[in-house]
């Protein structure tokens, strides 16, 4: 809701032509043309109680780790990958995992996971609470460190 309310903003305010902006940023757009206040502050809302309980979370937990992708890697002639894990999933479907720290306003960085010859490469999140970017960047430090 909010970036869809953000995308008709955008293209209805400062963009004179649609030329360039990609076929799936059209859709969305179409999707987001009827939303109303209304749907927009009830995100917001939704977006607070979800800080709450995050917040709560990172007092006992300090660190977050997630995968970066809900998916591997899926075919550059594609916006996004339509089915997850036998599942149909939307535009941001891949990005389930990354979308609670923007939300929440969350430091939050990705590092590379090990490897196996041939395997796709797979990204971990980790997500600390507010105001700890440091420690977080020094966390990511030593879990880089300690992969080689």
């Amino acid at each position: 809701v909010i970036a869809g309310s953000g995308l008709v903003w955008l293209l209805d305010d400062y963009l004179d032509s649609r030329e360039g902006v990609g076929e799936a940023l059209l859709e969305m757009y179409e999707r987001s043309k009827g939303l109303s206040a209304a749907d927009y502050v009830r995100a917001l809302q939704l977006i607070h109680e979800l800080k709450v309980r995050v917040g709560s979370l990172l007092e006992k937990y300090p660190l977050i780790m997630t995968p970066t992708s809900a998916t591997v890697a899926w075919p550059i002639t594609e916006a996004y990958p339509e089915v997850i894990d036998g599942q149909q999933v939307g535009e941001r479907g891949h990005a389930f995992f990354t979308g609670f720290a923007n939300a929440c306003g969350l430091p939050a960085i990705a590092i590379p996971a090990p490897v196996a010859a041939g395997d796709l490469p797979v990204g971990i999140q980790l997500v600390a609470r507010e105001g700890a970017d440091g420690w977080l960047c020094a966390c990511a430090g030593t879990i880089l460190a300690s992969l080689g």
